[in-house]
């Protein structure tokens, strides 16, 4: 039988994708591999919490094809029909090439986590029935900021050059975006064939060159809101007008540019010219926002109760679906300029 390349594979027989943990990341990285032809294990250590998790999954996947977002898949029913709910780890890890870890964000848990993933993975049942599967396997965490080199450094070598980090953003079905971080001794091919078939299912991702905390989006994203609570702390803006300021300001360019492409484009001769007009600047600007603040109990409050006047607690769950409703029409759009784009460059 000829060789075949893991794209062929995933046209011709559909790979497995085992899903670790049946929470909201899990279940929207389920959505993820069950909408690009992976047929999901998912487990959770929770019993029942698994299969009780089916019905959220096939009514996600219903308001993405209201909104046009489901394609290459026909139907909710047939997307949840992609999708098991396993009993066991030993069930779930059958046959995977792609293993997504969803365990809360603690290094005791993730630890566990992949102590019980190798444990099976190196099971002689487990590799009498799948000889090849550590010479293919990709074994991922959802780590939003630790490190993988902080749970799988222990691990028996053959299975932590399999491991690495792989960072969806938050609700993981609708964000393109996912950080691969892979450690020091995860292997090259593996960091190249995860990032292959990320962007196979219809992932953007990136890679981190080498470990560190929080990875990329979580320190730019600290970065904005330690400022923003600093002039909020010091009283000059109220909370809601520096959410006007993001999201009618710097926002509207961020969501189809970078910031290095914002700047290339907001100077006559490019980013060479931008900094040469704006950096002394910008540097004073980082001297005075150099000193580490931690967000005091008064500043919290103050932007608490500011939303809380906008928005009560029991209102919190029904924005966040407005919030999913407005991402998959902002996706809608992406997707539709970028094909307009793209045929006027054919």
């Amino acid at each position: 039988m000829p060789h075949l390349h893991m794209s062929q594979l995933l046209v011709q027989e559909p790979n497995v994708a085992t899903i670790v943990g049946s929470g909201m990341v899990g279940k929207s990285w389920a959505i993820v591999f069950a909408k690009a032809g992976f047929n999901v294990h998912l487990f959770d250590v929770i019993p029942e919490a698994a299969q009780k998790s089916i019905p959220l999954i096939h009514a996600m996947g219903q308001q993405l094809k209201d909104n046009n977002l489901l394609h290459p898949c026909n139907s909710a029913d047939e997307l949840v029909s992609r999708i098991k709910a396993c009993n066991s780890l030993e069930e779930a890890l059958k046959g995977a090439l792609w293993v997504q870890e969803c365990a809360p964000e603690t290094v005791e848990l993730k630890q566990k986590a992949f102590d019980e993933i190798q444990r099976v993975l190196l099971l002689e049942e487990t590799k009498n029935s799948f000889p090849h599967q550590l010479d293919n396997i990709v074994v991922a965490s959802s780590s939003s900021a630790i490190p993988s080199s902080s749970f799988t450094s222990h691990l028996n070598e053959e299975v932590r050059r399999r491991c690495l980090i792989a960072h969806p953003v938050n609700p993981v079905h609708l964000i393109p975006l996912v950080e691969i971080v892979p450690a020091s001794y995860t292997s090259p091919d593996v960091t190249a064939k995860a990032r292959k078939i990320l962007e196979e299912v219809g992932k953007k991702p990136i890679v981190v060159k080498r470990e560190i905390d929080s990875f990329i989006l979580n320190r730019l994203q600290s970065a904005v809101l330690n400022e923003a609570f600093k002039l909020v702390e010091e009283d000059y803006i109220s909370p809601e007008d520096l959410d006007i300021t993001m999201k009618d300001g710097l926002g509207l360019r961020w969501s189809f540019m970078g910031p290095f492409e914002t700047i290339d484009l907001n100077a006559p001769l490019g980013v060479q010219d931008y900094a040469t007009r704006y950096s002394g600047n910008m540097f004073k600007l980082a001297q005075q926002q150099s000193e580490p603040r931690q967000w005091s109990d008064k500043v919290v409050s103050t932007v608490d109760s500011a939303r809380r006047e906008l928005l009560s607690v029991d209102q919190l769950q029904q924005r966040a679906k407005w919030r999913d409703s407005r991402l998959m029409g902002l996706l809608n759009h992406k997707e539709s300029a970028n094909t307009a784009e793209n045929s006027k460059l054919a």
